[in-house]
């Protein structure tokens, strides 16, 4: 039995050595399998880098374009400008910094559609604001009712009875951010934007509550802390095994 298991071991070592002989022989397999990989995925990696770096680039040096429009303008304009000014002086140098410059314009949204602008922000009272989620609901089930006539007449009995038991109107203005999603620069402009405009209303809010006289300091409310339970260890095998999947 035991020379019978030697033998057939002795077969298969004598059909690997020749198979790994008969693909060294080939020129051709090796070129593809072996040096083309390694030529090839190192280039690939530095030139997507560097077209990252480049797109990186242009995108901090880009000084974005954007128009204010509404009829709270000037309220509008004020939260841009406390925004704009934590975007001027971010303590942290790790993120990179962006301008923004304002336009005056007459048709913001057509310049916004051809890419003449990076960004629209419309600053609007609680009335406009309501009035443009109506024309927006109205210009939907149109769309609905021209697909399908029965199933949008059922869509508009919904849309009537759900107003029947609307909320109060808001009662303080709004801003909006219209932005071209399909294009990096107008994106990254409403990104940043937004994530100032969102500082300043924290900061709005909080100090509403420190004049009322809230006896904690707002860090302190259900504060959070996470903490990291993986070792260097398991983290380090997890970083390799992204990395070596692609090559594998």
């Amino acid at each position: 039995m035991s020379e019978g298991r030697s033998r057939d071991r002795q077969v298969l070592a004598t059909l690997f050595r020749y198979e790994i002989k008969r693909l060294l022989r080939d020129t051709r397999m090796i070129i593809i399998a072996v040096w083309a990989p390694l030529v090839l995925y190192p280039l690939l990696i530095f030139v997507m880098r560097a077209v990252e770096k480049s797109e990186e680039r242009r995108l901090e040096e880009t000084v974005y374009e954007y128009a204010l429009v509404g009829d709270e303008a000037d309220w509008g304009r004020t939260i841009i400008d406390a925004a704009l000014a934590l975007e001027a002086n971010d303590p942290d140098t790790s993120r990179s910094s962006v301008r923004f410059e304002e336009r005056t314009v007459t048709d913001a949204e057509s310049l916004l559609r051809a890419a003449e602008l990076h960004l629209v922000v419309e600053a609007l009272s609680p009335a406009a604001y309501e009035r443009v989620l109506t024309e927006a609901e109205t210009e939907s089930g149109t769309e609905a009712e021209t697909e399908s006539g029965t199933e949008a007449e059922g869509q508009a009995d919904t849309v009537a009875e759900s107003e029947s038991v609307a909320e109060p109107a808001l009662q303080l203005p709004t801003l909006r951010l219209r932005y071209r999603a399909q294009s990096d620069f107008s994106r990254n402009a409403s990104d940043r934007l937004r994530s100032r405009i969102i500082e300043v209303r924290s900061a709005l809010r909080d100090s509403v509550y420190r004049s009322a006289g809230f006896p904690v300091e707002l860090e302190q409310v259900a504060s959070v802390e996470t903490e990291n339970t993986a070792s260097a260890e398991k983290e380090g095998g997890a970083l390799l095994g992204l990395a070596l999947t692609p090559f594998l």
